[in-house]
């Protein structure tokens, strides 16, 4: 997962503070922060505001089998995979 660590360093980083604080959490949501969103109140957040290419990001991700998409609404959604969150954690 080195590779990843390349090209998109910070959306990994805020990942695992994300999971630092919230260890039992694996469903996430995108979001542009001028969004109005009323969710569970149980998924972790990432702002296409604060990650260039985010849609990308996750294609990649959604690719090497990281996580998978989950979307139901108008918002993409997408549970990690343990092998993520474990790399993340470790």
């Amino acid at each position: 997962m080195v590779k990843l660590e390349k090209i998109m360093p910070d959306l990994l980083d805020e990942m695992r503070r994300d999971l630092t604080e919230y260890p039992l959490r694996r469903e996430l949501v995108l979001l542009k922060k001028s969004w109005v969103y009323m969710g569970k109140g149980n998924e972790l957040v990432y702002y296409y505001d604060d990650h260039p290419e985010l849609d990308n990001k996750f294609i990649i991700l959604e690719n090497y089998g990281l996580v998978d998409e989950i979307t139901y609404n108008n918002v993409k959604r997408f549970v990690l995979s343990e092998e993520l969150v474990d790399y993340l954690a470790g």
